[in-house]
């Protein structure tokens, strides 16, 4: 399975059979590791706008891995509801 974090976004928006889902995901990991590169300069990670935006985003993916964790997984519910 290929990392998407690795492909270049620009070859997975020119397959034009990669569903939409693979594009955004894509395209999320590539600002990801742009932030990423950015936020190695301390000047910028230490800048109140960006602390600001960083808490943000802490807050919001701890909600967003919190309800992951909740939900059940679908092959749970039907493994679960199978008969012995």
């Amino acid at each position: 399975m290929t990392n998407l974090a690795t492909v270049p976004a620009s070859r997975e928006v020119q397959n034009c059979e990669a569903p939409a889902a693979t594009v955004t995901a894509v395209a999320a990991a590539t600002a990801i590791a742009g932030l990423r590169r950015q936020l190695r300069h301390q000047a910028t990670f230490e800048h109140p706008a960006v602390d600001r935006e960083l808490r943000k985003l802490e807050e919001q993916l701890a909600a967003q891995f919190e309800l992951g964790c909740q939900a059940p997984g679908r092959h749970r519910i039907f493994a679960s509801a199978a008969p012995d």
